[in-house]
């Protein structure tokens, strides 16, 4: 059983691995602007996402600093400190996410990945469409 889950837990990784490998090639073989287009139209559709994910943690870091002023002991201040801090990060994360290099963004957010494939679907099943709506 425990076998079972590793060999899947490997294929699943490797498939990864291959799908950014496949985008790695695809990229290199586009020129810079149909590559731009693609990129833009995958961080258009994800926007959303990356909103919602900033506006998640921002409610969670009120959360906890309302937890902060309730505290009472220094060790339970120190935890929730550190949690704010973490979420903070979080947060930065998700607000500075559009700003990322093409790969940092097709490793770090798998949404991405997913938004990214359907705009590169599009963009060759019309291309001169796809360049006139992603600009």
């Amino acid at each position: 059983m425990l076998i079972n889950y590793c060999l899947k837990m490997i294929l699943k990784h490797l498939h990864n691995a291959l799908i950014i490998f496949l985008f790695t090639i695809f990229l290199f073989s586009c020129s810079k602007s149909d590559q731009d287009f693609v990129e833009n139209c995958a961080d258009i559709k994800t926007t959303p996402y990356w909103q919602s994910r900033v506006m998640e943690f921002s409610m969670e870091i009120g959360t906890w600093k309302a937890r902060l002023k309730a505290a009472k002991d220094k060790y339970e201040k120190s935890a929730i400190k550190d949690m704010i801090e973490m979420k903070e990060n979080y947060r930065d994360v998700y607000r500075n996410a559009a700003k990322k290099s093409l790969n940092e963004k097709l490793y770090e957010f798998p949404s991405f990945e997913k938004n990214f494939e359907k705009c590169q679907k599009l963009f060759f099943f019309n291309p001169e469409a796809f360049e006139r709506l992603y600009k």
